[in-house]
């Protein structure tokens, strides 16, 4: 949408907003795995509904999915755009581990 209020829609813009909502995808399946969690948003997860092992590997190719997609991104950004998505995907992964942590703490402080 963003892209579309200054110009044409660009293909490098359709393809790092499809890949982010992958990966987005991709993450909710998996804490819905690790949360053991029956809904998300009023409707059965993909885990409950199909299983654990369908709702890994479900996550599984929209991860690589996502990557596909930055694969197309021009030989000018790939490198800028693949550093960001992997160090925010590593950030969301210790998001994860944190809020794993902090499920067995009686006391979770900032910092």
């Amino acid at each position: 949408m963003a892209n579309e209020l200054f110009d044409q829609i660009h293909k490098d813009s359709w393809d790092l907003a499809a890949a982010i909502e992958l990966f987005h995808n991709f993450t909710l399946i998996h804490d819905d795995i690790m949360d053991k969690a029956p809904l998300r948003r009023g409707v059965e997860t993909v885990p409950r509904k199909y299983g654990e092992n369908t709702a890994i590997l479900s996550g599984d190719v929209m991860l690589i999915n996502a990557y596909t997609l930055l694969n197309n991104l021009h030989k000018d950004v790939i490198h800028q755009v693949q550093h960001l998505f992997n160090t925010t995907a590593r950030e969301v992964c210790e998001g994860q581990q944190y809020d794993m942590d902090f499920e067995k703490r009686e006391n979770v402080r900032p910092g």
